[in-house]
């Protein structure tokens, strides 16, 4: 049981928002209050979670804390800017969409 693949994992994970939130990654991950860098909202920062299969995992925080990003992102709602989301142990950051319902339980 203990070689079982976690149901999600997530490495590094970061959803900037702005005009070139790419260009901004770099300078974001490594300066100090650079999140509030002009031109750019960072609504997650180097995420990191393991959530193994079987277990259930609470997302709480404050209003405009990141949430409904964070979740936007492992559903592929929206596309992270940065870092790694697994399901079942495959990666789904770069699947394309024809790709993702493979993801999907049956």
């Amino acid at each position: 049981m203990g070689l079982e693949k976690p149901a999600i994992q997530i490495n590094g994970l970061y959803k900037i928002y702005g005009a070139s939130p790419v260009s901004a990654l770099d300078r974001i991950r490594t300066g100090p209050g650079s999140e509030t860098e002009a031109g750019v909202f960072v609504a997650l920062k180097n995420i990191n979670l393991t959530v193994e299969t079987g277990k259930i995992c609470v997302i709480m925080g404050l209003s405009g804390s990141g949430k409904s990003t964070l979740l936007r992102c492992i559903n592929r709602l929206i596309d992270p800017t940065a870092g790694e989301i697994f399901v079942r142990g495959r990666e789904i950051t770069k699947a394309n969409k024809k790709e993702l319902p493979i993801f999907v339980p049956r």
